[in-house]
């Protein structure tokens, strides 16, 4: 599904990449504002779960911030997920039931860097809707979104390295990021802040893929 986002309308894409798409640029915007309010040494991925959580509200999604992973379950390999939205259907609008899993990274310094992107789209591959408890809403679509200055991201993915997920996931930050920006692809999309070149932020998202199940 490919479709080009004005500032009018979303075009052909379904609730929940409408969800994350809007929740991309808004923290786009998001983090150029604190960044010019010198908040930038504060940042963390917690700094953004406010602004998710107030932009997800807005737009009628029932939001589980910190979601717990049911122990119940056979999937074990974390105990929450950043974030699980759903919304139950509006067939007068013609809106069917939906469930959203998200997944938050934040790169502030790609030196020094210790987090695991693959380790995140390892735990989301796995997870279903009776791991989040949201078997009425269908079967959730997944979404690995990452934060950083344009150029830290740049430099951060331009890697290749031996791990077969983790070169597949870089690659999939590649071709994001070579595309065009709010053009969503098969893959995903990024949206942009505003500032200098370098010091503009950058949302990466990326939309589940065939290897992240195998």
């Amino acid at each position: 599904m490919t479709a080009l986002i004005s500032n009018k309308k979303y075009v052909d894409l379904s609730e929940p990449d409408k969800l994350i798409m809007a929740l991309s640029q808004g923290l786009a915007g998001w983090a150029s504002f604190m960044s010019f309010g010198f908040r930038k040494r504060t940042y963390s991925e917690y700094l953004f779960y406010y602004p998710i959580y107030e932009m997800a509200i807005g737009r009628r999604w029932q939001i589980r911030p910190q979601a717990e992973i049911a122990s119940d379950t056979t999937y074990s390999k974390s105990k929450s997920v950043d974030f699980v939205f759903y919304k139950s259907a509006r067939p007068k609008a013609g809106l069917e039931k939906c469930s959203v899993a998200l997944e938050v990274k934040y790169i502030k310094n790609p030196a020094s860097f210790s987090g695991s992107i693959e380790s995140d789209v390892e735990k989301l591959s796995g997870l279903s809707a009776a791991h989040l408890g949201v078997e009425k809403y269908g079967k959730p679509r997944k979404y690995m979104m990452i934060v950083g200055k344009q150029k830290h991201l740049s430099e951060f993915f331009d890697k290749y390295p031996k791990i077969e997920l983790k070169k597949k996931v870089y690659g999939q930050v590649r071709t994001v990021l070579s595309g065009r920006e709010n053009l969503a692809s098969p893959h995903g999309w990024y949206a942009l802040g505003v500032g200098s070149t370098s010091n503009r932020f950058c949302v990466c998202v990326l939309t589940e893929q065939d290897y992240w199940n195998e």
